[in-house]
This record gives structure tokens, sequence and C-alpha cells, in this order.
């Protein structure tokens, strides 16, 4: 990807056609499945699934699912936790949740802070979670990543 966000908006608003637009930003656009993001970051890092699924507090076969693309659409919440347990920075966190389609996180939103904190801090899922609770705030979710 080499175009920025804002050069994509401006030429879509000069777009006449969007089939042409999509052809021509074809490298530009997001089109991959978020299982292959994944095991792309798991490739660079040298990282282990089975570690990754541990550090994030999943449930086991769900974590497989998702690295094999059976699941999609995880929430929010499990991203985050893949996130941090992959020992991501801040830009690839912004960037996996992009891929995820899911909402950045927002230095704004107290609970969001505090999460960008663990981040920047490299802390893990568990102490993560401790500082949430600490503070009043919603920890990172674990009902979502049950095997359905």
């Amino acid at each position: 990807m080499n175009k920025t966000t804002d050069e994509l908006n401006n030429e879509l608003k000069e777009a006449d056609d969007i089939r042409r637009f999509i052809a021509k930003n074809e490298d530009e656009l997001i089109t991959k499945k978020i299982s292959a993001f994944l095991n792309e970051i798991i490739d660079r890092k040298n990282l282990k699934k089975s570690q990754i699924i541990e550090a994030a507090n999943l449930h086991k076969s769900y974590g497989y699912e998702l690295f094999s693309g059976k699941k999609e659409m995880p929430s929010r919440d499990v991203m985050l936790r893949l996130a941090i347990a992959m020992g991501l920075d801040l830009d690839e966190t912004q960037k996996l949740l992009k891929y995820s389609e899911l909402p950045p996180l927002y230095a704004r939103n107290s609970r969001d802070s505090v999460i960008i904190f663990a981040i920047n801090n490299k802390k893990s899922v568990i102490n993560c979670n401790l500082l949430l609770e600490e503070l009043g705030l919603k920890s990172l979710a674990e009902n979502n990543d049950k095997a359905k």
C-alpha cells in the first residue's frame, strides 16, 4: 500500500466509475481475510499460534478457527486480546482493527486509553484486564470467544 487514505478519498471524490477506481487501486484496498492478515503477522514475528491463543486467553478451538479462517468477524475485544498477545505496537493494532472492519482505539475514550497504555507498555492481557477492572472499566470480554 503506497497511497494514503486521504489520497484514496480524493480519488473517490473525482471518480466517475467505481469499477475503474477499484481496478486501478486493487493493491491499495483491503481484500484479504483477517485470518490471512493474522497469519502474516505470526510469520513475520515468528510467533506460535498456541502461545498467542493461550496469552490471549481464548478458547483453544475458537483461536485455531480464527487463524484458519473458519471463524470470521471476531469481536473488537477478541482482536485486541490477540493484538496484545502478539505484542503488536499501537500502529500494528490499529491496522489489525482496520483489517477486521472494527473501530480503531480512540485516546479520548477512557477504556481505549487504558488499552493503549497497556499496548504501549507491553502489558499482558491479564494485566490489561486488571488495570481496566481497577479503574471500573469493562475488561476485554471473554464471552465472545466460544467456538460456536
